[in-house]
């Protein structure tokens, strides 16, 4: 019986999932399997914390010029403290907000497909874009927003137009491995 215990550790320490890393100021945390590699990175502007996402195996590799596959950031957004979770969810799901967003991303990119999301009970939208910058034309991101009472979550993936079909379930795979601060 003694050999229980010490099956079921040494079972969930070769699982292949690794253990998230997590910021202690806003509790934004990423759980990927162990082939990813996450470091703190430096966040976008108007975002307090966010974590790069490498492959581990090197396939995909970053955009040109990109240090990082994926990023997940945070920004606290204190009007959302509120509503709930559910009127949170109901909100992202409403074509003002989708229109509101596209509205905003539009500013900067061309917004294509928006699909709607949903990450442990948090609702959001995705959004695939192309920048409008001549040097970036064959670059694509697929930015996944989420809203919880503290705030705002952003992954963003970047790659090449022709890798998106390719790459789009590891970028799926990344943004589902991120935990929003709830």
């Amino acid at each position: 019986m003694r050999l229980l215990p010490i099956a079921c550790v040494v079972a969930l320490l070769s699982s292949g999932t690794a253990f998230a890393v997590e910021d202690d100021l806003t509790g934004l945390a990423v759980n990927l399997p162990k082939t990813f590699v996450v470091e703190k990175a430096l966040p976008p502007l108007d975002y307090l914390v966010s974590f790069g996402v490498k492959n581990g195996s090197g396939n995909p590799v970053a955009l040109k010029g990109e240090t990082y596959l994926c990023q997940a950031s945070f920004m606290p957004d204190p009007a959302n403290a509120e509503f709930t979770q559910e009127q949170l969810n109901t909100a992202v799901a409403s074509e003002g907000w989708r229109d509101h967003m596209k509205t905003l991303l539009s500013q900067d990119v061309d917004v294509g497909e928006i699909t709607p999301i949903e990450l442990g009970g948090i609702g959001g939208q995705e959004f695939i874009v192309t920048s409008r910058l001549k040097q970036d034309a064959d670059a694509r991101a697929v930015m996944s927003f989420l809203e919880t009472p503290k705030g705002r979550s952003l992954i963003s993936c970047v790659t090449e137009a022709d890798t998106l079909d390719t790459n789009l379930d590891i970028f799926r795979t990344i943004r589902d491995g991120v935990i929003p601060p709830a």
